[in-house]
């Protein structure tokens, strides 16, 4: 019989498909704030997913010089890119550290650790907002 993949988050399990679902929520809030016109709609959103998917696999942000690479920029529009990413979010999830171009929070993970120690079967990798 197959094991039921779940996510610990804070003590209590859910099951892989609710977090995926949270990711799938995100995005689509995400998508549905660009109502202004942008340089580059799609680039952003594709900025957007490539940060979630670095999260996802790493447990950290990526650098902005790591989007540059795997999105095949160059390094300052990178930079550009992930603030009008932060910025274009219609919600307060997404957010570089003050006076920085780092990131520090990017829903629903955190670059820095919090109390919110999330898991996936069974591998702590990531901190929560």
């Amino acid at each position: 019989m197959p094991v039921d993949p779940s996510v610990a988050i804070e003590g209590s399990q859910h099951r892989r498909s609710d977090v995926v679902s949270v990711l799938m929520l995100a995005r689509r809030e995400f998508d549905r704030g660009l109502e202004e016109p942008v340089a580059d709609q799609s680039l952003i959103q594709k900025g957007f997913t490539t940060i979630l998917e670095h999260f996802v696999s790493s447990g950290r942000a990526p650098h902005y010089g790591e989007l540059a690479d795997a999105l095949g920029i160059g390094m300052e529009e990178a930079r550009q890119l992930q603030r009008a990413a932060a910025e274009a979010a219609p919600i307060a999830g997404y957010w570089l550290a003050q006076d920085t171009d780092f990131i520090e929070s990017w829903a629903p993970f955190s670059n820095i650790p919090t109390h919110y120690l999330i898991s996936v079967d069974g591998v702590s990798r990531w901190y929560g907002q």
